[in-house]
């Protein structure tokens, strides 16, 4: 079942399910098993597609921001492929990119005394790894998890990565 839950400033909340949604505004139901919220701001829109596909139940977030289309992120509830919610993370622009995901992440069960740490799928092909959890420092990996550096702010963080990708380009011609 698909539905929309709206809280209310003072807490109250009401749900519709899609095929009363569907009834109200006089559109007979289809055989459709998705439905996209979308959000219109003055920077651009995001939209989020509830997929009620019986094989891969889920969500997808995407952006569009002048006039190019993003792929955000995927979640699944358990299905055939996946015993756990898996959700997913894409970096780009979807004329650049594939739809393979840069991170994907697995949430099962634990137990309430499990401390241990989560476990982060990523492709390093796409992504390096920054540790962001300690003291205020950004430590900044590759993708076997060898320290490159370490930077103290965003900004110093994406003035590397610039400097980097300055230092590829130039070696390459």
């Amino acid at each position: 079942m698909i539905s929309i839950r709206v809280t209310l400033d003072n807490g109250e909340t009401k749900t519709l399910t899609l095929e009363e949604i569907l009834k109200n505004a006089g559109i007979a139901r289809a055989a459709s098993n998705s439905a996209v919220l979308r959000l219109e701001a003055p920077t651009g829109a995001m939209e989020v597609t509830v997929n009620y596909d019986i094989d891969y139940p889920g969500v997808d977030i995407d952006a569009e921001v002048n006039g190019k289309r993003y792929y955000i992120a995927n979640a699944e509830l358990p299905n055939q492929e996946n015993h756990v919610i898996t959700s997913r993370l894409y970096c780009g622009n979807a004329d650049q990119e594939d739809d393979a995901p840069a991170v994907r992440m697995p949430l099962g069960d634990r137990n309430n005394e499990d401390e241990s740490r989560r476990v982060v799928f990523y492709d390093g092909d796409l992504v390096c790894c920054i540790d962001d959890s300690s003291n205020g420092e950004r430590v900044v990996r590759d993708w076997d998890c060898e320290k490159l550096y370490t930077v103290t702010t965003e900004d110093d963080l994406w003035e590397k990565i610039r400097a980097e990708q300055g230092a590829e380009k130039e070696a390459k011609s």
